[in-house]
């Protein structure tokens, strides 16, 4: 799993709970909750309890593509996000990762690409999200993949999900319904002459109505104007804001939308190392 999620994505307690949460489900499930960062100038996959409460207290830094190296080499800590984890994940070969929401075209842009959306189209990984964070342009973002020959497949859904809005009108060229069809799919993918990863969406186990998401968005989004907020720390700047506006029910939802896709990723993983 990427570490942003638990450095950026949410408040210190909640993300201690949440992690605590993961590493009981994957006792039970008889594997290793593989957490991705990068600590002390190296790369960290899995962490100790020690480590863990260290590495949360480390005020780490959100790391993409771009500043990958420049963390590394001046021994930072850093939080992974999805395009950095696919980054690690694909060389170290675990190449199934478990996220909430992939970045993607954020919403009234044309040039605000996530690199997570470049992850995906060039690294063999198999990303497991509730589609992209609810605050992209979800037709860009799907246009983007098509270009760059993604597959896009629906777990169990035929429309693409929008993060804790659920189910979206854009339908889905190709879907799956069971864990052994999504590992028996990705082996496929990866003995083909491709680049390309997969993109496999779920739907959140609950929603908030798009338009009371509408509303706390906007709010939002003019608190980042006015206070120059903008980059990489747009994402996590939203989300927090979102969830205050909303009194943390669309942070509640994400923790619930980790797990529950935590759970299919390994149960994918599960198949696809039988």
């Amino acid at each position: 799993m990427e570490s942003s999620v638990f450095a950026q994505g949410m408040p210190p307690g909640d993300s201690f709970d949440l992690w605590q949460k993961l590493e009981k489900l994957a006792k039970q499930k008889q594997i290793e909750l593989a957490v991705v960062a990068l600590w002390k100038g190296k790369i960290k996959i899995g962490f100790t309890a020690k480590e863990r409460e260290e590495f949360l207290a480390s005020k780490s830094e959100k790391v993409s593509l771009q500043n990958f190296g420049w963390v590394l080499f001046n021994k930072r800590c850093g939080a992974t996000t999805v395009a950095t984890t696919s980054l690690i994940a694909y060389y170290v070969g675990l190449p199934i990762i478990a996220t909430g929401g992939i970045g993607g075209v954020l919403l009234d842009t044309d040039w605000d690409i996530s690199a997570d959306l470049y992850a995906v189209a060039n690294f063999k990984t198999l990303v497991i999200s509730s589609g992209v964070k609810a605050f992209m342009d979800v037709e860009k973002t799907l246009q983007f993949l098509e270009t760059y020959g993604v597959p896009v497949v629906g777990f169990r859904t035929s429309k693409f999900p929008l993060f804790y809005c659920g189910a979206t009108d854009y339908t889905l060229p190709f879907t799956l319904n069971e864990p052994e069809e999504v590992a028996k799919f990705f082996k496929f993918i990866q003995s083909l002459p491709l680049h390309q990863g997969v993109l496999l969406v779920t739907n959140p186990p609950e929603t908030i109505e798009f338009s009371k998401f509408s509303l706390a968005y906007q709010k939002a989004k003019a608190k980042a104007s006015s206070s120059g907020i903008s980059g990489k720390e747009i994402t996590p700047f939203l989300l927090n804001e979102i969830s205050k506006l909303t009194d943390r029910y669309t942070l509640e939802i994400n923790k619930k939308l980790l797990l529950q896709n935590f759970l299919l990723a390994s149960d994918i993983a599960t198949q696809f190392l039988s």
